[in-house]
């Protein structure tokens, strides 16, 4: 199965899933964006456009460098490119297969019942922790690319129940190809 996706989906996923470790309230980034509440909670679910400058703004807000969201976003799409994902840079609006699935695993029972069990959930972050050529597959992967996961995930994550992904839970770059890159 192909399906498509928008890189600025990686990046709001990325900035979204940054807020949220840090327990960063969405009014802080607001305020150092200049724009009201609202309006950030339409860029952050992917409603409004995200510019350039709302991504530096939004970035210093969060006390990370606008390359270190980048460089997460590019591996993450590594990740999703092995189970057929193919990113594009324009904003795809409805053609964008990855955004609902996005708003959808934020929005879930499971999600933050998984914040809590860091043994049972791997940030989007730890791609910035790993070797170069080798990372951790994010949680949110397995949520968007396994029914059976998604479907653990939506019922709450209930502790002893997570399905087996039936992989080894790593990402190797020495054994993909890929052509291209997110940015």
């Amino acid at each position: 199965m192909q399906y498509n996706a928008s890189s600025t989906t990686l990046i709001l996923l990325t900035l979204r899933e940054i807020r949220l470790e840090n327990n960063t309230h969405p009014g802080l980034i607001a305020d150092c964006v200049g724009i009201t509440p609202s309006a950030w909670a339409k860029i952050e679910s992917g409603d409004s456009p995200l510019t350039l400058e709302i991504l530096g703004d939004s970035c210093r807000a969060l006390s990370v460098l606008p390359s270190f969201v980048f460089g997460l976003a590019e591996r993450l799409a590594q990740v999703f490119k092995n189970y057929g994902w193919y990113f594009q840079h324009p904003r795809l609006g409805k053609e964008d297969d990855l955004l609902p699935l996005v708003k959808s695993y934020f929005a879930s029972a499971g999600y933050d019942s998984l914040r809590s069990r860091p043994l049972d959930r791997v940030s989007v972050s730890a791609l910035a922790m790993q070797s170069p050529n080798y990372w951790p597959i994010p949680t949110i992967v397995y949520y968007c690319c396994k029914q059976d996961f998604k479907a653990w995930v939506d019922s709450g994550a209930p502790i002893g129940s997570m399905p087996q992904t039936g992989e080894v839970p790593i990402f190797s770059l020495d054994t993909t190809a890929s052509a291209g890159t997110l940015i």
